[in-house]
């Protein structure tokens, strides 16, 4: 068996969630390569064996902050994405091909496994293997509100659905559609299985991470979370961080230099972590995220997920107007943790009164999940009883 891994390029989620079934592959001894241009050090931070192929698979949503979709410049790398897609299915059905003769078996136990690019089913259909699909959603169903801003968004919807294979005289069908819980997916011409939450677990205790970062044992954390976009340093020096409280910012996005030139500005209540700084001390991102007693997010699978495996955690969430997603990924914090919703404007850039007035009352979390977390064995399971 070998798989090949093709992981969307939008943000950290899709990789996030993707590492749990990258090292439960890895467990059963399955070659694996990733396909995506999400960073390389983002998977070796916790895995080790895994060959990589960087390219761009997807277009996603592209956004000018955290939770506002720039919808032009979104048509316009659909646009140019599409334009080269045979070409680029070519070249990595030429890549895959050497990588699958290098790693020797079967070539009936080659696998394209896809979160949820429609680039990877083109390419499966070019090598004549099978492909998994594994999502709660989809990308056409995230673009159908958008056709009523540009109409343009309804051509990308159909190449999108021909490459999933949601129409019958599609050629590449997928082989297999793993819905994750919370699953808005719809009209696949395939089988398909729900699996549980497929997410990564902290490795460090609380206090483990807290006595790395020399934070106190016993003060109140409340993490911002907003997948690397940057936080105006100048909203920053102006909050009011209640005693008992601070605020602990991580940003991906900004340069080292700048993380300590924030350091150096200082502010009262705000803690700057540098991800040099958090790699150097061997802590994850889900490890920090399990050390803090709130988290202060937008609303994604791979920030839900964890918060929810997470028993004691709380969280105040935003809005994300045009994502269709977030109703489902908001539903499922309010069914499983104590949270609430906050502005992004209003109270969350400015830290304002009502911000901490919410944080009191859903910390400590009250609430127990009661879903299970053994996606990652459940889809490794699917995938590897995969025949063709």
């Amino acid at each position: 068996m070998a798989v090949a891994y093709f992981i969307s390029d939008h943000g950290f989620g899709h990789a996030a969630r993707s590492l749990a079934l990258l090292a439960e592959l890895l467990r059963r001894e399955v070659p694996v390569v990733v396909v995506s241009s999400v960073p390389r050090w983002f998977f070796e931070e916790s895995l080790e064996g895994l060959d990589y192929i960087s390219t761009q698979v997807d277009v996603g949503v592209h956004q000018k902050t955290s939770v506002d979709i720039d919808y032009e410049a979104t048509l316009d790398r659909l646009e140019q994405h599409w334009s080269s897609t045979p070409q680029k299915v070519d070249h990595l059905a030429g890549e895959l091909r050497e990588w699958f003769s290098k790693v020797g078996g079967e070539a009936s136990l080659r696998r394209i496994v896809f979160d949820i690019t429609a680039l990877a089913p083109l390419v499966a259909d070019k090598l004549g293997v099978p492909s998994v699909g594994i999502s709660n959603f989809t990308w056409d169903w995230v673009y159908e509100p958008f056709v009523e801003k540009l109409p343009r968004f309804q051509t990308y919807i159909d190449l999108h659905r021909q490459a999933y294979a949601k129409v019958p005289y599609i050629q590449c069908p997928t082989s297999l559609l793993l819905n994750l819980v919370y699953s808005e997916i719809k009209g696949f011409n395939c089988p398909s299985y729900e699996i549980p939450w497929l997410v990564r677990s902290a490795s460090l205790s609380r206090e483990t991470v807290r006595t790395r970062l020399g934070l106190s044992q016993t003060q109140r954390y409340c993490l911002y979370s907003f997948g690397g976009h940057a936080f105006p340093l100048d909203k920053v020096q102006e909050w009011q961080v209640p005693p008992g409280w601070s605020v602990i910012l991580v940003n991906k996005a900004l340069a080292d230099h700048n993380t300590a030139e924030a350091e150096k500005a200082g502010k009262e209540g705000v803690v700057f972590l540098s991800q040099t700084l958090l790699d150097s001390l061997h802590i994850q991102y889900v490890d920090l995220l399990a050390a803090v007693d709130l988290v202060v997010c937008k609303t994604g699978y791979g920030i839900v997920s964890e918060r929810l495996h997470i028993t004691s955690g709380s969280a105040l969430f935003t809005d994300r107007p045009g994502f269709i997603e977030h109703e489902s990924m908001a539903r499922a914090f309010q069914e499983n943790v104590s949270c609430d919703v906050v502005t992004l404007d209003e109270v969350v850039l400015e830290a304002s009164p009502s911000l901490w007035v919410k944080a009191d009352r859903v910390v400590p979390n009250t609430k127990r999940s009661r879903h299970a977390f053994n996606g990652a064995e459940r889809a490794a399971d699917r995938i590897l009883a995969v025949r063709w």
